[in-house]
């Protein structure tokens, strides 16, 4: 019997986050587990954030969401989790990197212990 491919929602709330967006989308395209979308939303950013994430944006798993003014990081959150796709999500912050099996172990995990 196939299995079919677990999707995983990738949330990523951002503000004022530029120095470290490119790294993290960096450690995220190289993820060993393909099957995922990146919901990356920009709070009102007074940065470059959105010019750091277009070179991201070519990757059709890579979606930039966002407003013109702060919200703060409940909304933020309630935006995200409203648009995710997945069966599973995680959530780093900006300006972490994730170690190249961390999605692929996670669903690992959670399929398991289902």
């Amino acid at each position: 019997m196939s299995q079919r491919p677990v999707p995983v929602s990738i949330l990523v709330p951002a503000y004022n986050a530029a120095r470290y967006l490119p790294e993290l989308c960096r450690s995220i395209q190289a993820q060993t587990y393909p099957h995922y979308e990146v919901l990356i939303a920009n709070d009102g950013s007074t940065d470059n954030t959105v010019s750091v994430l277009a070179p991201f944006l070519r990757d059709q798993r890579f979606q930039l969401l966002g407003w013109e003014e702060n919200r703060g990081l409940n909304q933020t959150w309630a935006v995200l989790c409203s648009r995710a796709k997945g069966d599973y999500w995680c959530c780093p912050g900006a300006d972490d990197v994730l170690y190249p099996t961390f999605v692929e172990n996670r669903v690992n995990i959670l399929q398991a212990n289902r």
